[in-house]
């Protein structure tokens, strides 16, 4: 069995903003129903429970207690032990952070549910996404995950966030895009911590993690306390820079095994001595990777650049990349070589990017282009994004 519970509404501009609900039970099969706002009579509050093994939502923020009470609904009815996924993901004006919880609340009174029949099937989630409505931080939801992706700014406090992920010991992927508050330790000027904690967070199992959306100090807080496997790690990250407090406390996490590398930022002054760090390396990745629905912003990609003054022709890295890719970015076509060169680049792949001259504004020849490697994939910006989440 299978519920999509849509509720339309349009905005003054005549465009729809869409409640889209998608609950999966195990047999996977889907059906379609509309609902206009408020309008809950096909919600049978005497329906018994049901195995339920994922629910997603995507709604926008104006239509909170609609989706609250639907959320709360297919929460109450789902099968203890059922519950593998849950996936909340909410449209923000501005991308501001809306922060509110998933409580006891209705609509009507046909859908006053207790906190008890929400936490009820929480005990055996896999896979957490939360953006825009969040469970309590004490939930069972944060326990034993193996994804856990926390978006929309909320705010939470540090000793919160590691608590969430001492219940977590074999979590492999971790998105965290987040406000990371009262932290446990006073800081001093220098950077350091006064009474710093051990690495009591350990995360031996991660292969994903992603905090590119935090900032310098959010993401401090969180690494500081943090240890690692040796496993294979994907490592998200808005910039390098070997003097920020992010890469001192990567430099200082043991057994860190980075094997794919992911910067947002386009300025790539540190780049090529911070990479030294990570002997297994094989794949990089530069600038805005995931796809995105505001095209404005990308008519002009913003100039990747990097310092080359230590460069000298012939020059090679031990370093070995397979796979280079540089996604919504301008690329001089000597920056491009020598970073093909120097690390013995197999395979490119450009999304949505433009290959100018050294010094100038002219597009550099295709031809050219796909001569720099054995494999280049020049790839248009409409298409999907070549690298995978």
């Amino acid at each position: 069995m299978e519920h999509d519970n849509n509720e339309e509404d349009s905005d003054e501009d005549g465009s729809d903003d869409d409640l889209a609900f998608t609950v999966s039970s195990e047999n996977e099969m889907e059906t379609d129903s509309f609902l206009e706002t408020h309008q809950f009579s096909c919600l049978d509050p005497t329906l018994a429970s049901v195995p339920i093994c994922s629910i997603d939502l995507v709604a926008h923020c104006k239509y909170h207690m609609s989706q609250l009470a639907a959320l709360q609904y297919y929460l109450s009815r789902c099968a203890p032990g059922t519950l593998r996924q849950l996936l909340v993901h909410t449209h923000l004006p501005g991308d501001k952070p809306l922060g509110h919880f998933i409580e006891h609340g209705y609509v009507g009174r046909s859908l006053n549910i207790k906190r008890e029949g929400l936490e009820r099937p929480m005990g055996t989630l896999s896979t957490l996404h939360l953006k825009g409505l969040y469970l309590y931080w004490t939930s069972q939801a944060y326990r034993e995950l193996t994804d856990l992706y926390l978006g929309g700014m909320v705010r939470i406090p540090e000793h919160q966030l590691i608590e969430i992920l001492k219940s977590n010991p074999r979590l492999q992927a971790l998105r965290l895009s987040c406000w990371i508050t009262d932290p446990t330790a006073r800081r001093y000027e220098t950077g350091l911590f006064q009474d710093e904690p051990p690495f009591d967070v350990y995360l031996e199992s991660l292969k994903i993690l992603d905090i590119h959306a935090l900032d310098c100090e959010n993401a401090t807080l969180l690494l500081r306390r943090s240890s690692y496997s040796s496993n294979p790690l994907c490592l998200c990250l808005p910039r390098v820079d070997r003097d920020d407090d992010v890469s001192r406390v990567l430099f200082r996490s043991k057994n860190l095994n980075v094997t794919e590398l992911r910067i947002t930022s386009c300025n790539l002054d540190g780049l090529y001595e911070y990479l030294e760090k990570y002997s297994k390396l094989r794949v990089l990745v530069i600038g805005r990777w995931r796809e995105s629905k505001n095209t404005i912003n990308l008519l002009v990609p913003p100039k990747c650049g990097c310092d080359l003054w230590w460069y000298y022709p012939g020059k090679k890295s031990e370093l070995c990349l397979d796979t280079l890719y540089m996604t919504r970015l301008r690329i001089p076509e000597n920056e491009l070589q020598i970073m093909v060169d120097y690390y013995s680049v197999r395979r490119v792949v450009l999304w949505g990017c433009v290959v100018i001259r050294s010094g100038g504004k002219t597009r550099y020849e295709e031809s050219k282009i796909t001569a720099l490697c054995p494999i280049v994939d020049i790839l248009d910006g409409s298409k999907p994004s070549p690298v995978r989440e």
